[in-house]
């Protein structure tokens, strides 16, 4: 089992420090989920030295608050990467890129957010040196070309309850 966890911001990150604490007592790996445009604060602290610790880090985007263009169904502003062509995916990875290199994080893997990347996300990643793109579905290895199946499990929902259940029977 590999646990990723995203959605660390400031007022989240007491309870993502706990969860990661309780994964590290039991020894499952976690990949923090992290977006370019963060910034420096105690989150990219935090996320530093959970990566000086071991943890993974995979970029999770560019700016979330930008609705993406060129979708015929609407997804959410968060699902930035889900269907850009390859020039624009090209774009926003320089920009991400950018943004991680002033905050002194240095990745080699992708989440898109929404777990939905476009097919010219996919080649965008390749040419930008990024070695996995970890999707709904799979996880990619964008070096060999292998794709191997796997299942996001997902906390959140439209209820904080149920969030909060699904998350004690995971982790309990």
């Amino acid at each position: 089992m590999l646990v990723s966890l995203s959605g660390v911001t400031t007022r989240t990150l007491h309870r993502c420090a706990d969860l990661a604490a309780e994964l590290d007592r039991r020894k499952v790996p976690l990949s923090v989920l992290y977006a370019a445009r963060t910034g420096e604060g105690p989150v990219t602290e935090w996320v530093r030295t959970r990566r000086a610790h071991g943890d993974s880090v995979l970029l999770h985007g560019y700016d979330h608050r930008i609705t993406p263009t060129h979708r015929a169904v609407q997804l959410g502003k968060r699902a930035e990467f889900a269907a850009l062509p390859a020039h624009e995916a090209r774009l926003r990875l320089i920009a991400a890129k950018a943004a991680l290199d002033a905050n002194g994080m240095a990745v080699d893997g992708f989440a898109p957010p929404r777990w939905i990347a476009s097919e010219g996300t996919v080649q965008a990643l390749r040419e930008h040196g990024f070695r996995l793109c970890a999707d709904l579905v799979s996880v990619r290895d964008l070096v060999s070309g292998e794709v191997r199946r796997a299942r996001v499990q997902e906390f959140g929902g439209p209820s904080h309850r149920t969030e909060t259940v699904r998350c004690f029977a995971l982790v309990l």
